[in-house]
């Protein structure tokens, strides 16, 4: 099981840490030691093996180097004896993040005008409605 599988998130390098972050305490009070020391001696070697699964985890994937260099390595990237500039890490981690914004932005928009067609904007940031005429909103 990898990092990402842990937590249920994508492996991607733009991940939603809230989620991560949220995801984490909830396993963590889960998994805790504590909550196993009437258990049987194969449940509480799996409550501190996943625990300190969690917590290597957590770490790695919560700083966006960290993340970079460990989905390399999934994906069969094997660090060398030469390190990768960790500015170069976070630019490409950077350009992913925005590259995923401008998807976001190019999804058409499901919201319907008042009169029921799908509004655009166009590069002047006016409105403009599915028929191509410029809408305030109040139409």
């Amino acid at each position: 099981m990898d990092y990402f599988e842990v937590f249920g998130l994508p492996r991607l390098l733009g991940i939603d840490t809230l989620v991560l972050e949220k995801t984490f305490h909830n396993l963590s009070r889960k998994y805790h030691p504590d909550y196993f020391t009437t258990a049987s001696p194969s449940e509480k070697t799996r409550a501190v093996r996943m625990t300190a699964l969690l917590n290597d985890a957590y770490r790695t994937l919560r700083n966006p180097v960290r993340r970079v260099e460990y989905l390399l390595s999934l994906y069969g990237f094997k660090p060398d004896s030469s390190k990768v500039p960790q500015a170069l890490l976070m630019e490409v981690f950077e350009i992913n993040e925005r590259l995923e914004e401008v998807k976001l932005e190019e999804l058409p928009s499901k919201k319907p005008t008042r009169c029921g067609h799908r509004s655009k904007k166009n590069g002047s940031g006016s409105i403009r409605n599915s028929s191509g005429r410029r809408s305030n909103g109040m139409n």
